[in-house]
């Protein structure tokens, strides 16, 4: 009679789908919340500080992500187109951090957050600050656009699960 180990057994058992669907669920989740942040996942170890842009990458349903993307690349190719591909890299990175830190310094809850808003809100304070510096940039946004982003920062402090702490400092970081 052959013996069979129990890895064996225990894989016969369990049903290939099932199996298949609880792993996949188990690596999203797990990928999900090590890529996001929130203040229960300290920053002092230095191999941490990826997760201070990670959060851009990270989105929390698919409306979220198509959001976030169609905002960015509407008001981001314009400015890629005036600046620079290297600036608008340098912008998203510098704001993508910037944002990130302060939502996670100043979230009083132990929510977790990701999402590309606070970047979105930075291309944004950054179009506006050229609007404003350079004149020949004025085609560069809509002028009622900065107003009305700062009437949804304000209206994100009466919601919950909105990371205004982000959004203010992607504007404040652009």
């Amino acid at each position: 009679m052959k013996r069979e180990n129990l890895s064996g057994r225990i894989l016969k058992d369990i049903r290939p789908r099932q199996s298949a669907c609880t792993t996949l669920n188990w690596l999203f989740e797990h990928t999900l919340y090590t890529l996001a942040l929130n203040p229960r996942m300290p920053l002092d170890d230095p191999a941490s500080w990826y997760r201070l842009l990670s959060p851009c990458l990270v989105h929390f349903s698919l409306l979220h992500i198509a959001f976030n993307l169609v905002m960015w690349e509407a008001l981001a190719r314009p400015l890629e187109r005036r600046l620079g591909r290297l600036n608008l890299v340098g912008l998203t990175l510098v704001v993508g951090v910037l944002s990130n830190a302060l939502q996670y310094f100043l979230m009083s809850d132990l929510g977790t957050f990701g999402g590309l808003s606070g970047v979105v809100y930075g291309v944004i304070g950054c179009e506006a600050a050229l609007v404003k510096l350079r004149p020949g940039m004025s085609d560069l946004v809509p002028p009622w656009l900065f107003t009305v982003s700062l009437i949804f920062i304000g209206l994100g402090f009466f919601l919950s699960g909105i990371a205004n702490f982000c959004h203010l400092g992607g504007l404040a970081a652009g």
